[in-house]
């Protein structure tokens, strides 16, 4: 058995060669494509990581002590915290969500 793979491509390419995917549709992801500017992505990603670390702050999740798995962005902002010893402020990545809620095993 030989295995053949297709080349890399990105989920934007892999999407445009799709058969099934209409011309219109294919139209509005190309110029939707050209208008992203990945430096303005990465800085809008860290701004509403460092606004949901200052309203987990202003709640007073990141020092309560009784947070559970009810309200799961509390249980996972504090246990993360506590793991790591990191400031309140810091926000732990999607992997060590996932890690944490058992979503990830490495």
């Amino acid at each position: 058995m030989i295995k053949r793979y297709h080349a890399p491509a990105t989920p934007y390419e892999r999407a445009l060669s799709h058969p099934k995917l209409s011309n219109a549709i294919k139209r509005r992801l190309r110029e939707t494509y050209r208008s992203l500017d990945p430096v303005a992505l990465l800085a809008e990603i860290h701004r509403c990581q460092a606004e949901l670390g200052e309203r987990i702050a202003r709640r007073g999740l990141a020092a309560a002590a009784d947070v559970g798995p009810a309200d799961p962005l509390a249980f996972v902002a504090v246990t993360h915290s506590k793991r790591l010893k990191i400031a309140s402020h810091q926000m732990p990545s999607f992997k060590g969500i996932f890690y944490l809620l058992g979503a990830c095993s490495d």
